[in-house]
């Protein structure tokens, strides 16, 4: 995740033979617009899976 505390967006790295890097829409945290629940959303989501990864 990367925020400059107004903005988030999230970046994925695949390890392949050559690595490849994929970032997700900007997203703004702006008054009328609740895009919080959607990066919070996200961020339990990848913890969920790293809660399983390390089982």
């Amino acid at each position: 995740m990367v925020t400059n505390g107004s903005s988030y967006a999230f970046l994925k790295l695949v390890q392949q033979p050559t690595p490849q890097y994929s970032i997700s829409d900007i997203m703004l945290l702006l008054p009328g617009h609740p895009c919080l629940h959607q990066v919070l959303a996200i961020m339990k989501q990848i913890g969920q899976e790293l809660r399983s990864v390390n089982r």
